[in-house]
């Protein structure tokens, strides 16, 4: 293989867990810790996974040995191609050829064309084998077919990939033995990454470019060209490469496993699980590590990786190992921005007693049973030792009024933790009087803007002079680009623990009666989005988790918009979730003491310090200020960085680069910033599951179907149910 360069659904209904009883579970306190148990860790698939779906295809499954210990990986790594001092050319790629790893070398030649008074660059390609020998394989290709990802074939023949990314297309270009250019063909998706199967079948590796990013396998026509998608092999987002295996295709996934893949009826088997070992897949298989150029399994079992670093070839060996550990189960939907995964490794490499299994459904597909079976599991003392935060979703206010969740405030006394160190939104999620139910280890914080003049001189906005001054306006208008009268009436409604009085949680009582809310709803019908309709944009939703893109005053003013929140019952403050990024240890787990090291060692500044890289803010205050300083030193260093931006201006969402130098972010911009993150809240989790009733119900009234006399009744009768039937 060539040198390659290469929202969430909510949960469903889970009232089943409405009859929980934890009364034996949550009276075990942690006399099932560390304390006397044996050093063999229990087999994974014996934790809390009773008929959790998608466990057997889930990243969390974990591997377990006949003694039951835990199946770690150990790396051990060959240069078998050293770098030569004064040696013209350089390393293309590496790949496995006649049972054998190979280099692919290239040494360019540069001639004066007197004709065309031109220089003409001209490539030739050598192979390298391990023993020292080379060949000439290619003389004198034109630089205009540069080597991108060359692949060697047994009949001799030679491929090469250029991908163009820019258009999302590909050449396949096909030398045979004697250097004859056969054929050169377009593809319509970008390539990057080549193998022949044993049968002799030419394997392509396709990528979708964009946000989407699937990953295809395709068969490769050797005569020409075409290829042809093998829908039998799935493969998913994210980094991929392939290879040949024993009898079918290999797929390396670097953020899950590597795999064998039948390409015939897409069955596969798991050869090596990345997701819970202590192996370390960013430095070892990200760019860091160097380009992998092919893989294989060995004899003995174990996965043979070919990469190239600094122009020199190297082996990396990985092999399973069992390992003394008392394994904890971390359960969640997904852990996709590849954080917690990174920690949750080096947590595991880190010499303790404990080591971290993150168990996700196989695909989405599995999402509902995987929630539900995990609800049904804690009911009954059993289920994962700690909650990522949506595998219960609605049901959360549900598990922290029975008891289904520890108390952490006393793990973070004994841990030194203190609360002043962190940002509010760190401990606000999960909550109830003084205890501390899940700990939010990042922040994902967003807040609303909206054009100045829809409140004129009001700066300070509340519920009722917002909805006000819309439904005063006499201009045409839609509220937010893409949201819909159901999205715009959950905003008004969002931050309100009692949508602004409507509801009495300690009564059972709701009254949706009034004027308030009669004039959301109309607000929220008025101003839904139309891409038909030319009409002005008046408000949008901006992140408030990096220092380059935040939404400071002074772009603010220069962009004639305000901050109205989100809109708390206490003023308008930024949001996050408050599910997505929390972590909660489950009651009924007998290895509370080590789940919650593995949420001290996510707390600890080593672990925020790495959370600053863009996708969200570290809670840890220290790491905060140390993003700041990081980014301002970047900007002092380079002058200026690029960001694309997406804003509203004058009623119009405007797209572009835009440029911020050194300089341009002053005091007040830091402060803000700052300011946002102090002030960051989560949305109320008790509201959750009565807001989708609202929006539901309200539907009838956004089409037409109903009016708003007819609505409310039936939006009071469905919420004063739902507070019935769960006791408030």
């Amino acid at each position: 293989m060539g040198n390659r360069r290469a929202g969430l659904r909510r949960a469903p209904c889970l009232a089943v867990a409405s009859c929980c009883v934890f009364l034996a579970a949550c009276g075990k306190g942690q006399e099932g810790d560390t304390k006397g148990m044996s050093g063999a860790a229990e087999p994974v698939e014996n934790i809390g996974t009773e008929g959790a779906s998608g466990t057997e295809t889930s990243q969390g499954r974990g591997e377990a040995g006949e003694d039951g210990k835990y199946l770690d990986i150990v790396s051990e790594t060959k240069t078998i191609f050293a770098k030569k001092e004064g040696e013209k050319g350089f390393a293309l790629g590496m790949q496995y050829y006649q049972d054998e790893p190979v280099l692919l070398w290239t040494v360019s030649d540069v001639e004066w064309d007197w004709e065309a008074e031109a220089a003409v660059r001209t490539l030739d390609l050598y192979l390298k084998r391990a023993d020292g020998s080379s060949e000439l394989l290619l003389e004198d290709i034109p630089d205009d077919e540069a080597f991108t990802v060359s692949y060697l074939a047994e009949d001799g023949s030679i491929y090469n990939i250029e991908p163009d990314y820019g258009k999302g297309k590909s050449y396949v270009v096909k030398w045979d033995g004697n250097g004859e250019t056969l054929y050169k063909r377009e593809l319509d998706m970008v390539a990057t990454d080549i193998c022949q199967l044993a049968d002799g079948r030419m394997i392509l590796l396709l990528t979708q470019t964009g946000s989407n990013g699937t990953n295809k396998a395709a068969e490769l026509d050797p005569d020409t060209g075409a290829a042809v998608e093998i829908k039998e092999v799935e493969m998913g987002k994210g980094l991929h490469y392939i290879g040949a295996g024993t009898e079918s295709l290999l797929v390396m996934d670097i953020m899950e496993e590597i795999r064998e893949v039948d390409t015939e009826d897409g069955s596969r088997s798991s050869i090596l699980v990345f997701a819970n070992s202590s192996y370390d897949t960013l430095n070892n298989l990200g760019v860091r590590g160097g380009s992998i150029e092919d893989f294989r399994i060995a004899e003995d079992g174990a996965v043979e990786i070919l990469k190239l670093k600094d122009n020199e070839g190297i082996v990396e060996t990985l092999r399973k190992k069992a390992v003394d550990k008392v394994p904890v189960v971390v359960r969640g939907f997904h852990f996709n921005n590849g954080w917690i995964r990174q920690r949750a490794e080096a947590f595991n490499r880190s010499g303790g007693s404990y080591h971290i299994v993150l168990q996700e459904p196989g695909t989405e597909a599995d999402w509902n049973d995987f929630a539900t079976q995990t609800s049904i599991q804690i009911t009954t003392g059993k289920g994962p030792d700690i909650l990522f935060g949506a595998v219960l979703d609605d049901y959360i206010q549900g598990m922290i009024d029975k008891g289904g969740f520890e108390d952490l405030r006393g793990y973070m006394e004994e841990s030194g933790i203190k609360e002043e160190d962190y940002f509010p939104a760190a401990f606000d999620c999960w909550q109830d009087g003084d205890r501390i139910y899940g700990i939010n280890v990042s922040m994902n914080s967003y807040r609303y803007s909206i054009d100045a003049s829809v409140l004129g001189e009001n700066t300070e906005p509340d519920i009722e002079a917002l909805v006000d001054a819309l439904l005063a306006r006499e201009e045409k208008g839609m509220y937010m680009r893409f949201y819909g009268s159901r999205d715009i009436l959950r905003m008004f409604l969002e931050g309100s623990e009692t949508f602004w009085g409507m509801i009495d949680w300690e009564q059972g009582t709701c009254d949706f009666s009034g004027a308030l809310f009669a004039k959301m709803l109309e607000a929220a019908k008025r101003y839904a989005y139309d891409e038909n309709l030319d009409y002005p944009i008046l408000a949008e939703r901006t992140s408030c988790d990096s220092l380059v893109s935040f939404d400071a005053p002074s772009v603010q003013r220069g962009e004639g918009t305000m901050t109205i929140g989100v809109m708390f019952d206490d003023g308008c403050r930024p949001a996050q979730s408050p599910i997505y990024g929390v972590l909660g240890i489950n009651a009924n787990s007998s290895r509370k003491q080590g789940a919650w090291e593995f949420i001290a060692f996510l707390l600890e500044e080593e672990s925020q310090r790495a959370i600053g890289d863009g996708f969200a803010a570290p809670v840890l205050k220290k790491a905060f200020r140390a993003m700041i300083e990081k980014d301002l030193e970047d900007l002092k260093k380079w002058g200026k960085t690029t960001i694309g931006r997406s804003y509203l201006f004058k009623g119009k969402y405007v797209e572009e680069e835009k440029e911020i130098y050194d300089g341009d972010i002053t005091e007040e911009w830091v402060e803000a910033f700052t300011q946002a993150a102090e002030d960051t809240r989560a949305l109320p989790i008790r509201t959750m599951p009565a807001l989708d009733i609202i929006c539901d119900e309200a539907e009838d009234y956004f089409s037409g179907t109903k009016s708003i006399e007819e609505v409310v009744p039936i939006i009071r009768s469905r919420v004063q149910l739902y507070l019935d039937e769960n006791h408030f």
